[in-house]
């Protein structure tokens, strides 16, 4: 349009414009240009082009998710699959096929092989990080130089639950000397 709508700044200025917004999607777009009119000499012109460009959509941490796994551990640590489902402000997923652009990592921990894309949309890594600092560790999950951060989840540890073990065996003798302390008879 050349009529100082649509975008259009100027009217009759030889300058044409138009928008188009429905870019929700992932994926390329194709537009085809097409315009016909008069030379200044009055010959007729028509002149064709075409634009295509890949739209991906912007990580938002806002949206996206992250969920934790619990695994078995090496005494002193703690692991845990983490599973990141990124999406874009329209709520769409990022991916699959974009393992390439997504990082995870955890402070003081390790990731423990490679990140791994689900192919629906998810994203998977194994991390790792000694317990005596897990309760004061961050993950960071990092797409497109947008980065989101969630605590390390608490979780028992086979220290803790040795702990635990260790403190209830000793009540439990105790209380058992207790009983035969008092059934003793003199």
């Amino acid at each position: 349009f050349d009529d100082g709508t649509h975008g259009d700044t100027n009217r009759d200025d030889g300058i044409y414009t138009n928008t188009f917004d429905d870019t929700s999607k992932e994926g390329s777009y194709m537009f085809h240009f097409r315009a016909t009119g008069n030379s200044l000499s009055g010959s007729a012109f028509v002149r064709e082009a075409e634009l295509q460009h890949y739209l991906l959509p912007i990580f938002s941490p806002d949206l996206s998710e992250i969920d934790f796994v619990d695994e078995a551990a090496d005494p002193g640590l703690q692991r845990a699959r983490v599973t990141v489902t990124p999406k874009d402000s329209l709520n769409n997923h990022l991916g699959p096929g974009q393992a390439g652009a997504l990082q995870i990592a955890v402070d003081h921990g390790k990731a423990l092989g490679a990140l791994t894309d689900n192919l629906d949309g998810t994203y998977s890594q194994l991390l790792e990080v000694p317990s005596s600092v897990a309760s004061g560790a961050q993950l960071r999950v990092t797409m497109s130089d947008r980065t989101m951060t969630v605590d390390w989840p608490a979780t028992a540890t086979t220290d803790d639950l040795f702990n635990w073990l260790t403190w209830a065996l000793i009540i439990l003798v105790f209380l058992l000397m207790l009983y035969l302390l008092s059934t003793r008879r003199p």
